[in-house]
């Protein structure tokens, strides 16, 4: 009588399946991890590694009253009117922004972000203070580099104020990340105009919920900041600085800015 053959694949031992399965899927995990890895390094590609210096909290300085009228000079009387009409300004006053808040000055890491209106090359200026503990939670603190034909003196206060605030939070990181945000604020209507709407954009500023808006604003015209729509539903506060804005109401928008990024 003649004995019938065992099936070989029922002879294959547990151990034996696993090995089968993992070469058999091999390939195809082999794969997905080119793909996983592909997408990994075209974010980290476009996504900029802004670092803070490290002598900033060496470089940070305390709100004070002689920088806060320095800023102001600068801005205002020295650069003069800053707005489509004179976009040569707004380079300048960008140039300023980025160069005073960098690693050189008060040890921020910075990002130059052009983009384009028409016809005119422009900028944002954005400082991200990434968070110790909730980095993905953000406050966003907004200043205006643009200003009206006008050019009035308390127009040049907002962004002296973020420069004063920003050095004084220098290499002090809180616990959410606060992006501080130097931007046209689309004084003219178009919207390609508004940094606001072009940062909402941004690879880095995209990955970021945001908590909580603070803008800092003269109260003249335009008022409020035209914000994107990703950012409406944003608690949204306006804090007034003006040439008159003392030095403890400066330091009191610092505190605010600090708790609402606890």
């Amino acid at each position: 009588m003649n004995q019938q053959e065992p099936d070989p694949a029922s002879q294959i031992t547990p151990s034996g399946r696993i090995v089968r399965l993992f070469v058999g899927g091999l390939p195809w995990g082999l794969v997905l991890m080119g793909a996983l890895s592909f997408v990994f390094y075209f974010n980290k590609k476009n996504k900029p590694d802004v670092q803070p210096s490290q002598f900033a909290a060496i470089l940070r300085r305390e709100l004070n009253t002689s920088d806060f009228e320095r800023y102001q000079r600068i801005l205002g009387r020295d650069l003069g009117e800053r707005s489509l009409r004179h976009v040569e300004n707004l380079d300048a006053a960008a140039a300023f922004m980025e160069s005073t808040m960098g690693p050189d000055n008060m040890g921020h890491g910075v990002i130059r972000q052009e983009f384009t209106a028409g016809d005119k090359a422009l900028e944002n200026i954005m400082v991200p203070l990434m968070g110790k503990a909730k980095a993905d939670e953000a406050v966003l603190v907004l200043a205006p580099l643009d200003t009206t034909e006008a050019n009035a003196p308390d127009e040049a206060a907002p962004p002296a104020a973020l420069l004063g605030i920003a050095h004084s939070f220098a290499g002090d990181p809180q616990p959410r990340t606060i992006v501080f945000l130097a931007a046209p604020n689309g004084l003219a209507p178009r919207d390609d105009a508004n940094g606001c709407w072009q940062a909402a954009q941004h690879v880095l500023i995209n990955d970021l919920k945001f908590t909580r808006i603070l803008a800092l604003n003269s109260g003249g015209v335009p008022e409020p900041f035209r914000l994107p729509e990703i950012w409406k539903d944003v608690p949204y506060t306006k804090l007034t600085v003006t040439t008159k804005t003392t030095l403890a109401e400066l330091k009191e928008m610092a505190a605010d800015i600090r708790k609402a990024a606890q």
